[in-house]
């Protein structure tokens, strides 16, 4: 039998995101975009509003509403034109 010591587990786990592993991964990201989802080119339209509400703090829910794998690679994108990751 193994003999560990054991903690009592935080009640939650904040999230941390490094801008450093954000930057890092970028390049893979967009390879995979291009590569995989064959994703050339994409508009993002709107985008003053979240600025706006990112501004005064306000909370946004944002709803993809396709089954593939394309909508996570276009939320990274917007998040790069916002300067802002998405936290969930």
């Amino acid at each position: 039998m193994n003999r560990y010591v054991q903690q009592i587990p935080p009640r939650s786990w904040g999230p941390r995101l490094s801008p450093f592993w954000i930057r890092l991964w970028r390049p893979f990201r967009k390879r995979n975009q291009f590569h995989e989802q064959r994703l050339m080119e994409i508009e993002i339209r709107g985008l003053d509003h979240l600025r706006t509400a990112n501004f005064f703090g306000q909370g946004v829910l944002l709803t993809p509403n396709h089954s593939g794998y394309a909508d996570s690679y276009i939320m990274y994108d917007m998040g790069d034109k916002l300067g802002q990751p998405f936290i969930s």
